[in-house]
């Protein structure tokens, strides 16, 4: 079994408050958002931060946004949501292309129960950064 090192772990209210948490931990906090990454690092004890800091509630955070001729899309954007816009489809159809590979659309049941409920469940992955994009003229 692959059990990482000890941590401590906070919960970000806002953007400002993770910036904070960030700097009263100092170098040795990691961000958290999907995990994806650093959590089996983590257990193979490649990675160790002594503090975790989740930005999962971060809502703002969490945008598609049409301006003029760009596209902005913030950090916590989940791929599915990529794969599903229709800015995205109309302005750069090779992202949704690439979503289509990317974004993790697995079905799952609530309860373990396909009779009680085939409700899609998409998991939230955090993008490595927020982004912007224009096309060429």
């Amino acid at each position: 079994m692959q059990i990482p090192a000890p941590f401590d772990y906070e919960r970000a209210s806002d953007v400002a408050n993770a910036l904070s948490l960030l700097e009263r931990h100092g170098p040795e906090s990691r961000i958290i958002a999907g995990g994806h990454s650093l959590l089996p690092m983590m257990k193979l004890r490649l990675a160790r931060p002594e503090w975790l800091i989740d930005i999962n509630d971060l809502t703002e955070l969490e945008f598609i946004r049409r301006e003029g001729e760009q596209l902005r899309v913030g950090a916590l954007t989940r791929h599915t949501a990529l794969l599903e816009s229709a800015e995205v489809a109309e302005l750069f159809p090779i992202i949704r292309d690439a979503e289509q590979v990317i974004a993790d659309l697995w079905s799952a049941t609530v309860e373990r129960s396909a009779a009680r409920s085939a409700k899609r469940i998409r998991p939230k992955t955090c993008l490595p950064f927020a982004m912007s994009c224009a096309p060429r003229p």
